[in-house]
């Protein structure tokens, strides 16, 4: 009878994994096709960007906002205004959807973001867990406040051109 029970407890926990991870796969698609890196970047055999990505909920489970933490960088910030505008409508509601499946409401959900070129030799320059600057937890100059979930990384690595 124990052998079951554990058994059904690794299902659950498993099946639960998989719901969470598909409201952060839909997230992630949501937030990387819906800016384009800039050619700067892109050029940038070396890149390397690390910030947080803040999707607020409503109390009605939809996306009000999208934001990135301060650390991010100018041309990141600058896209902010037209992230919600991109989106594609299904993206938002499979979003909404799922939040309302798992509950979260009047929360905002924190996904860190990673962007860098994987060119050798920088591509061992990933992130591996280093500390952050204290920027990478403020929105506007503010602390993290409220009902926060904490996602899995998203990102994206690219090939910078070699001239």
């Amino acid at each position: 009878m124990k052998y079951l029970f554990a058994c059904l407890l690794l299902v659950h926990g498993a099946f639960a994994r998989a719901q969470s991870d598909s409201l952060v796969i839909q997230l992630e698609k949501a937030v990387l096709l819906s800016f384009p890196l800039p050619l700067e970047v892109t050029q940038d055999s070396c890149y390397n960007l690390s910030a947080l990505v803040k999707v607020e909920i409503s109390k009605r489970y939809e996306i009000t906002a999208i934001r990135f933490s301060d650390v991010s960088p100018a041309w990141l910030k600058a896209e902010e205004p037209n992230l919600m505008p991109r989106m594609l409508p299904k993206w938002k509601q499979k979003i909404s959807a799922l939040a309302r499946k798992e509950h979260i409401r009047k929360a905002s959900i924190l996904l860190p973001l990673v962007i860098y070129s994987d060119r050798f030799p920088c591509n061992r320059m990933k992130p591996k867990g280093l500390l952050q600057k204290k920027e990478y937890y403020l929105f506007d100059g503010q602390p993290l406040r409220g009902r926060l979930y904490f996602g899995r990384a998203i990102g994206e690595s690219f090939y910078p051109p070699v001239f």
